[in-house]
């Protein structure tokens, strides 16, 4: 109600976006038009239609703990097997204006929010707090042609920076050379910036977007979402492989590492008893992945028989590991599911398990015991 209140305020007394519409909605043409009017930007430079994807429905799990009625009942993912990947789209925006972390694209004339630019985890756009802002920030002006390449959960969350920004770049790779600035969520850390310069990215290019930021840029591009919640496609795998280099810098022999993934300064799923474990399996090699460098983490990946780690963005680099690896990956609570990282594993095609086990008894412990136990046999 307060939100409704607010954008009657908006639409009143102000001359700020209120409403949400479709970037198709901004390029309608009167019937009959001549071809002899003013030129613009605003436009849909790239579209690419989406392929089917195919993804086996559930992992195996140890006990039983998961099933396709689980998943059903439990959660909002649904264990079926053909799905369709996310249209790909690549929009110009004349005089475009972007505004927050989020990322949210406006076209002042019409004083329309862009769909495609921003969604948010559960709620209406539309309804959002986003939209109803009559206290905007200062306006900064970006001359010449600007990137946005945000998408909500980046600013802090590896998995959404990894597999939702990074493949922007390769999507978008044909403009990059003509862009000024690239928009990308800050804060500007240094676990982004390694990954930034791996792939070639010119880091004086790179505005980092904070909460409070907001430009009018003289030509906007920006993309839909690409890759639709946890959907990893063949060709978002594709699109990171090729920017990393992962099968040039991951060529020769596989070592068959076995690797524990840590989570001991994440706090969120720290599994409690982790180091009692390894020291009863001594080949198992503990690593926190953030300490490396993008090849040593893909020379670590591609060297891997056996990944083992509890529910988390670590889990993000399989995509780098050899067909046949077996990964095992750890819930506290079973409920909490989410089929990503076994979605990586099926277009990979990786052994996935998933188990069950609570990160800090003793009971707990005993049951991780007897999965790795049966786990860390040789991969098929």
């Amino acid at each position: 109600m307060l939100n409704l209140i607010k954008r009657f305020f908006i639409i009143l007394f102000t001359g700020n976006p209120y409403k949400v519409v479709p970037f198709e909605r901004l390029m309608k043409r009167k019937a009959g038009e001549p071809i002899g009017v003013k030129e613009t930007l605003t436009d849909i430079l790239i579209a690419e239609k989406g392929e089917l994807l195919f993804y086996q429905p559930i992992p195996e799990s140890y006990r039983d703990v998961l099933t396709g009625e689980t998943v059903k009942q439990a959660t909002k993912y649904y264990p079926g097997i053909i799905y369709k990947e996310e249209d790909r789209k690549l929009y110009s925006l004349a005089s475009g204006y972007l505004i927050g972390l989020l990322g949210l694209v406006y076209d002042k004339t019409k004083r329309s929010f862009i769909d495609e630019s921003a969604k948010l985890w559960t709620s209406d756009l539309a309804t959002s707090e986003f939209v109803c802002q009559y206290h905007q920030p200062p306006v900064k002006h970006l001359p010449g042609v600007t990137l946005s390449c945000l998408t909500i959960g980046s600013d802090g969350g590896f998995y959404h920076f990894f597999h939702e920004v990074l493949p922007k770049f390769f999507f978008c790779q044909s403009v990059l050379p003509y862009t000024d600035h690239i928009l990308i969520n800050g804060p500007p850390v240094d676990w982004k910036e390694k990954w930034l310069r791996h792939i070639g990215l010119d880091l004086d290019k790179v505005i980092w977007i904070a909460y409070n930021s907001h430009y009018v840029c003289d030509q906007l591009l920006f993309t839909n979402r690409l890759i639709k919640d946890q959907h990893i496609s063949n060709w978002s795998l594709n699109a990171l492989k090729t920017l990393l280099r992962i099968n040039e810098t991951a060529a020769g022999q596989s070592s068959g590492d076995m690797i524990w993934i840590s989570r001991k300064n994440v706090f969120a799923r720290m599994i409690a008893w982790e180091d009692e474990v390894l020291r009863q399996f001594p080949a198992v090699k503990k690593v926190d992945v953030r300490d490396l460098s993008v090849t040593e983490t893909i020379v670590l990946f591609s060297n891997a028989s056996h990944v083992i780690s509890a529910h988390g963005a670590g889990l993000s680099n399989i995509l780098m590991c050899r067909p046949g690896t077996k990964i095992l990956e750890l819930f506290p609570d079973i409920k909490g599911y989410q089929p990503c990282y076994f979605r990586i594993s099926t277009l990979c095609g990786l052994q996935h398990f998933v188990a069950e086990a609570d990160f800090y008894t003793e009971a707990g412990m005993q049951d991780c015991l007897s999965f790795l136990e049966d786990f860390l046999q040789p991969a098929d």
